[in-house]
């Protein structure tokens, strides 16, 4: 599923406050880096494709200022804005648990996020602002969004979990090449369908991979995600706590794949 957050210019103390926060597996492992890099059909405008995130450049977008050219990225340079907007993804309890022992589970996730990505980034617009349409809330689909994507294994209370954080940042490209604000409300209204694009995606590398599946359901009997069959809810709470609690699961997590 996909969550997301805002993060303005002035989050933290100082320019590199968030990208330090992210490369941390996760928050707390001050030994165990991750390496960010960059995504988006933008990525490539700013030469960026496919790069491993520097420090420099994070800062400069923090800045509003193109990381290219040095100059001023969008008109608006609000010092309190919105710099960045944050889509985690996180994959299901059980797989992540099962992660432990299955590393193919790691990149089923991340093959997954670049889906349901993909399809979030066809919401990408910006703002119509001219004539008429200066004080409404027109808009017009870009599609084209630059993102810093982290891969995690661990929540901040190092538990297993799979999840991404893809730090989109607040920038556009209208037909005409020029840069604008990103108005991400669309983007934020496809959030639920971009996480079951993500979900779909991964139910099929799981059973791909020769995994049973079951689906969970709410309790008005509709389809509210999956989990990998097998894995008991016992295993599932005591991997939802902190790390050293979930030690002691890992024996019970070994009989199950004896037993299955």
């Amino acid at each position: 599923m996909f969550t997301a957050a805002k993060i303005k210019a002035t989050h933290g103390k100082g320019a590199d406050f968030y990208r330090q926060h992210l490369a941390n597996n996760d928050y707390y492992s001050e030994h165990d880096r991750v390496e960010g890099h960059w995504r988006g059909n933008l990525a490539s405008v700013f030469g960026l494709e496919n790069e491993s995130v520097a420090q420099d450049v994070f800062s400069l977008f923090q800045q509003n200022l193109n990381p290219s050219t040095k100059q001023k990225l969008t008109p608006r340079n609000n010092p309190n804005s919105v710099r960045f907007y944050d889509f985690q993804c996180s994959a299901q309890k059980s797989v992540s648990v099962m992660s432990l022992f299955d590393s193919r589970l790691v990149e089923a996730h991340r093959k997954a996020v670049e889906i349901g990505m993909r399809e979030l980034e066809r919401f990408a617009a910006v703002r119509i602002r001219k004539g008429g349409n200066f004080a409404t809330k027109n808009f017009a689909y870009t599609g084209k969004i630059v993102y810093a994507q982290y891969h995690h294994d661990t929540s901040r209370l190092l538990d297993p979990q799979l999840h991404t954080h893809n730090v989109i940042v607040n920038v556009t490209q209208e037909e005409n090449g020029s840069f604008k604000a990103l108005d991400a409300s669309e983007m934020y209204r496809a959030i639920r369908y971009a996480g079951k694009s993500y979900q779909n995606a991964l139910a099929q590398e799981c059973i791909r991979l020769g995994y049973d599946i079951e689906m969970k359901r709410s309790d008005k009997g509709e389809i509210t995600g999956f989990e990998i069959k097998g894995v008991s809810e016992d295993v599932l709470k005591r991997c939802s706590r902190r790390r050293e609690h979930c030690v002691s699961s890992h024996f019970l997590i070994l009989l199950i794949l004896i037993l299955v």
